[in-house]
Parts: structure tokens; C-alpha cells; sequence
């Protein structure tokens, strides 16, 4: 969405560090190390 991670925390309403949490939780279940990464490997998947 090319949302800057400000836009993201407000949009969340979360801390930068719940942020990074949940960053680090989609990384490892989809096996990724960015969110290039992140966001190619679920459009291969289909979602």
C-alpha cells in the first residue's frame, strides 16, 4: 500500500514496537526476511 510506518502505527493504533512484533511474526511464518519478500511470496500463494 506504500503506507510509511508512521501511517501504519496510526492506522494499527499500536506502538512501534507491537509493530515490530507483528512484523517479526509474518516474516517467520512465511519463511521471508522484508516485506518484498513478504508481499511476493503471498502473491505467489494466491492471497
Amino acid at each position: 500500500m506504500g503506507l510509511s510506518e508512521l501511517a501504519l502505527l496510526q492506522l494499527l493504533h499500536c506502538t512501534k514496537q507491537e509493530l515490530n512484533k507483528y512484523w517479526y511474526e509474518i516474516f517467520t511464518k512465511l519463511k521471508v526476511e522484508n516485506t518484498y519478500l513478504a508481499i511476493k511470496k503471498e502473491l505467489q500463494m494466491g492471497h
